[in-house]
């Protein structure tokens, strides 16, 4: 079929022609129910982006994760299920429907994304979208982003964004979408992994099933984390505690490893319900309020930024949604309740899974304690400044390096220079007036290969403080600072989420 273009409006507001498009997925069979109820799911989705797009539609389309839940499931049924999907391609609103194609720059530069329409009453399948594409609020998100390989009417895209599908119920529920979207996110910005299909996940769990996997009914927490080792992930279970003190240090702990630019695989429970949803960034974050959250490391008082971050307003991929759902971890399913489903009332985060590079030891709360005790004991500075700590690769670290401008060509190489392992928690320390400009004045570099039961110096890579180089003394068994004629303040590390 020729493909088709449309203004995204006439496909928001317009059922008859929403109905006509649906009707090239030619599924056989649909009640009346069936058909509105798809509709619907389809129209919210589309609701949820802006007004001004436009679409390009192809139909006789093969995903290649549909058509590996086909195979395996959908064809072995009695009732006829269609193995072709549609492909919806979003572009700016400054797109030139009128395509030439000696142009290719009116499709690459305008490009924003893609949605597979499965030929499923749960419709919506794979898709990839640019937070800049959606309404309200979500063109000012900050997420883990990956750029996935893409077409659009012959043309090789990029489309940048985060994974996101709904569950169709029978062959991937929430759990399973959850571990293809982290492992489609990982695979396609790492080489290390690779992107997932639902069979792939069927083969890993079949050890760990003490029943048929299909229709699935579910897995546990326990089982995702077990798929998510497999796949070379070293996952670590987090559990939300019952006081006010360790709730705090849960979402704080949450917190610092989405600032670390790792999308989390996230439980949302209240006795009734049980949900895994995709934690993948947060809302961009008024800096100032970080004097609002104050913390005492003996004498010292500083300003937390992971605190910060975890009472800001976070991102979810949920399944039952449109992507890019924003919450508190406070109320994380405020739409729920909204929209008047009841049985979500009082659910809450109580568990997330942090897939870490498999040779990443250290955790996020080991590295915390760590640098909370340098910062207490080892330098004399911090008090009244602006802590921040994160993981992030070597090679980002280095690739901040090279763009310190504030440092000489020499000073850059002998930072480059020091050897790292493959990952390294960074802890800044900043003023207020520094960290308002992203300037740091401090840089702690922690072995991510290292441990609490190591002695504090193995584990530090470097610490720089206030125009002082801190380094083990093997005379004196101590950790002591010498001068260095680095600049004071130095360009604070950007971050792994934008």
């Amino acid at each position: 079929m020729t493909p088709r273009y449309y203004h995204i409006s006439t496909l928001q507001n317009d059922k008859a022609e929403l109905e006509k498009v649906v009707g090239w997925l030619m599924i056989s069979k649909l009640t009346i129910a069936e058909m509105n109820n798809l509709l619907t799911t389809l129209t919210d989705f589309l609701k949820d982006m802006r007004d001004d797009l436009h679409v390009i539609i192809e139909s006789l389309y093969v995903d290649s994760v549909y058509r590996d839940s086909y195979y395996d499931y959908y064809s072995t049924k009695h009732s006829s299920y269609g193995r072709f999907c549609l492909r919806m391609s979003f572009f700016k609103s400054t797109f030139d429907k009128n395509i030439d194609f000696a142009d290719e720059s009116n499709i690459k530069e305008n490009y924003l994304g893609f949605l597979v329409v499965r030929p499923l009453t749960k419709c919506i399948g794979r898709n990839v979208i640019s937070p800049e594409a959606k309404k309200d609020s979500r063109k000012d998100i900050r997420i883990c982003r990956v750029k996935v390989d893409t077409s659009c009417l012959g043309v090789k895209l990029r489309a940048e964004g985060f994974p996101h599908a709904s569950q169709d119920n029978e062959t991937m529920t929430c759990a399973q979408t959850t571990i293809w979207s982290l492992l489609e996110y990982y695979g396609n910005k790492y080489s290390y992994y690779r992107p997932t299909l639902p069979t792939e996940i069927e083969e890993i769990l079949e050890p760990f099933s003490y029943e048929r996997q299909l229709p699935s009914k579910g897995l546990t927490y326990n089982q995702i984390s077990v798929a998510l080792r497999n796949f070379g992930f070293g996952p670590r279970i987090y559990q939300s505690g019952n006081t006010l003190e360790s709730i705090a240090r849960f979402r704080m702990l949450l917190a610092c490893y989405i600032e670390s630019g790792i999308p989390l695989a996230v439980a949302l429970t209240n006795g009734k319900i049980g949900h895994a949803v995709v934690c993948i960034g947060t809302e961009n974050i008024d800096v100032g309020d970080v004097i609002n959250h104050p913390i005492q490391l003996g004498a010292k008082r500083l300003f937390s930024w992971n605190d910060t971050v975890a009472n800001a307003n976070f991102v979810f991929n949920d399944d039952n949604w449109p992507c890019y759902q924003v919450a508190t971890l406070s109320e994380p399913v405020q739409r729920y309740t909204d929209a008047g489903f009841d049985k979500w009332n009082n659910a809450q985060v109580h568990q997330f899974i942090a897939p870490l590079y498999h040779k990443v030891y250290m955790e996020a709360d080991t590295a915390i304690a760590l640098s909370e005790q340098i910062v207490k004991s080892v330098i004399p500075g911090g008090d009244g400044k602006v802590m921040r700590t994160l993981l992030t690769s070597s090679r980002s670290f280095r690739e901040h390096v090279t763009r310190m401008t504030s440092l000489s060509n020499d000073q850059r190489l002998g930072l480059l220079g020091i050897p790292m392992p493959k990952f390294v928690w960074v802890t800044e320390l900043s003023t207020p007036d520094e960290f308002f400009n992203k300037r740091a004045s401090t840089l702690l570099l922690l072995d991510a290969t290292g441990s609490k039961m190591a002695n504090l110096s193995r584990n530090i890579i470097l610490l720089l403080s206030d125009g002082m180089i801190y380094s083990y003394d093997e005379s004196l068994k101590a950790i002591i600072g010498k001068p260095i004629s680095l600049p004071i303040p130095f360009e604070a590390f950007p971050g792994n989420i934008k």
